[in-house]
């Protein structure tokens, strides 16, 4: 990966195809490296190769809003439908969608987070549109909270 943020052999790869705007380690392993982007992909990465060991096809990343912890990976979308997903690490398969119920405007998505307890135990996203972040618990997809109204969109 590094040989191809810094202008790579001269020779097509796969990886990217448009803009990345967020990058992830894990804190279980040192060689393993998330990225997502415009591309609507999570390219997994072990960085002793140069190309993605596999891909997640689908979340359309737009900020800070890939998160990972053990065998899942948390996808935040900028798109008005299905934007808070769980998936698998090893199969690259859709865990679940959270439910995400739009009200007057959709919120398209800039941020997604694992809580920082042990075992992980929510998930929050946020965004602009309506301006909004919402608590879901991880395991059932239950909504737990939510802050609305805000004056400006959810970043980080």
């Amino acid at each position: 990966l590094q040989t191809t943020l810094t202008g790579g052999y001269g020779r097509t790869k796969a990886g990217h195809s448009n803009r990345v705007f967020s990058l992830k380690f894990s804190a279980e392993d040192e060689n393993l490296l998330l990225s997502a982007g415009w591309d609507n992909t999570i390219q997994v990465w072990d960085v002793r190769t140069d190309v993605p060991a596999r891909s997640i096809f689908g979340p359309h990343i737009t900020g800070d809003s890939i998160d990972l912890f053990g065998n899942y990976v948390l996808s935040a979308s900028w798109r008005p439908e299905k934007p808070l997903q769980l998936w698998d690490l090893r199969t690259c398969g859709l865990v679940k969608d959270y439910n995400w119920v739009n009200h007057a405007e959709p919120c398209m998505l800039y941020a997604g987070q694992f809580s920082k307890d042990p075992m992980a135990s929510h998930v929050v996203g946020g965004g602009s549109g309506s301006n909004e972040a919402r608590v879901f618990e991880r395991e059932s997809g239950n909504m737990v909270g939510s802050m609305r109204g805000m004056r400006q969109g959810v970043y980080s």
